[in-house]
């Protein structure tokens, strides 16, 4: 880690570093400042460690980082009580200060977690073949199951953990991890050190049902946290069978048509009752089937608007659909409003001809994000009861937030 306090020396037009001995070198250096905050209260995110080029500690929600003038950073956040940022497939949070002696300053905004958390943690590093390994995921399995992405040194951290004991494993594309064995106590960081060698992981094969015309990106997610794995993933296009190779041991949900604006989802009548998902073990695994269906476009509000605590959310109507059924979620993905239940019915539904919704559920909390999907729905005509999901709006398009108070 960089120490900013280093000798305590600031020049106007460049930082100063300490060498060996105490020794002051100048060198073209910057300040990266990244504050963390609760994205609801605007508070300080008490315990937050920040991912620049490694991951670090804050202090009071800010970190200061020494980085190169003119170099983009891309920069994760993590702490507890908190899910992560930026989210899985949203894009990056950059950092930059264009000069020497410029400060980038960047203000990441934290969501509130879905479960309460524990007091442990855990950090580590990982190798491969003697180098740092920054391209795959650290998972820790125990009484929860994490993922961390890594940084530029192999390193990892996992925050917010009950208690307990936990195997630690890496997942890189055609790699084999060693697990580490680490026991998490109370307001303590336990520490685990992990190899991984080439070899291992199997072929994931399936087929993608849709229009010749559709196409887009398969992606290989850790089921339990949602991120991607690094090479895991492929182009594949409907009535098109398609493989991943090099998948290492684990559980993981398959997602695809995650392109805003391609006008293609993840047919949504084959996730209407839960994710696909799959276990990789000894053996290839065959028949991870799913499909692609036409986007709903037209979506008001979305690209992060800012609404009241009671939004109409309207989109563009299907011709062909009988009815919609509109869903409101948390960004831990707890539904809110609407939606299917465990069954796949709808609670509530939208008569064609009408287009627009306005939100009736709990009450939403000013300042927070929620992500909203409207589906298409072709009702059967001799089972009243029954209908297929024809179409359904992109799955990362719909985010607002509530105004503040």
């Amino acid at each position: 880690m960089r120490n900013w306090l280093c000798g305590g020396l600031l020049a106007t037009a460049w930082l100063v570093a300490c060498g060996e001995g105490g020794q002051v070198i100048v060198d073209d250096f910057t300040w990266i400042e990244v504050t963390v905050v609760d994205r609801a209260t605007q508070l300080p995110a008490d315990g937050a460690r920040v991912r620049i080029d490694e991951w670090q500690t804050t202090q009071d929600g800010v970190i200061r980082s020494w980085e190169t003038p003119g170099v983009v950073y891309d920069v994760w956040a993590v702490a507890p009580g908190y899910l992560g940022a930026p989210r899985p497939f949203e894009a990056p949070l950059q950092a930059v200060a264009a000069r020497s002696g410029d400060v980038g300053r960047l203000r990441v905004e934290l969501d509130a977690a879905a479960r309460l958390g524990g007091p442990g943690r855990i950090a580590g590093t990982v190798l491969h073949n003697g180098q740092w390994f920054t391209e795959g995921l650290a998972v820790a399995r125990g009484a929860v199951e994490v993922a961390s992405r890594l940084d530029v040194l192999g390193g990892f951290v996992f925050v917010d953990l009950p208690t307990g004991p936990y195997q630690v494993t890496v997942l890189g594309r055609g790699l084999t991890g060693t697990p580490a064995s680490v026991e998490v106590t109370a307001d303590t960081e336990a520490s685990a050190e992990l190899t991984v060698t080439e070899g291992g992981g199997v072929a994931v094969s399936g087929e993608v049902s849709g229009p010749s015309a559709a196409s887009s990106t398969l992606y290989l997610t850790h089921a339990a946290s949602g991120l991607p794995v690094a090479g895991l993933s492929v182009e594949v296009t409907g009535g098109a069978p398609f493989t991943v190779e090099g998948v290492p041991p684990g559980s993981y949900q398959v997602r695809t048509g995650l392109e805003v604006g391609d006008g293609w989802v993840m047919d949504p009548e084959l996730t209407r009752r839960g994710p696909v998902t799959f276990t990789a073990a000894d053996g290839p695994v065959q028949g991870v089937d799913v499909g692609l269906s036409p986007a709903l476009g037209g979506l008001s509000p979305t690209a992060s608007a800012t609404t009241s605590a009671t939004p109409t959310l309207r989109w563009t109507e299907d011709p062909a659909a009988d009815f919609y059924v509109v869903e409101v979620q948390d960004m831990a993905g707890r539904t809110l409003w609407g939606g299917f239940d465990a069954t796949g019915n709808w609670r509530f539904r939208v008569l064609a001809g009408r287009g627009e919704a306005t939100y009736e559920g709990a009450a939403l909390t000013p300042g927070a994000r929620y992500r909203w999907r409207v589906y298409a729905a072709d009702q059967d005509e001799v089972v009243p009861s029954a209908f297929t999901l024809i179409g359904a709006s992109e799955e990362l398009e719909g985010v607002f937030s509530v105004e503040r108070e």
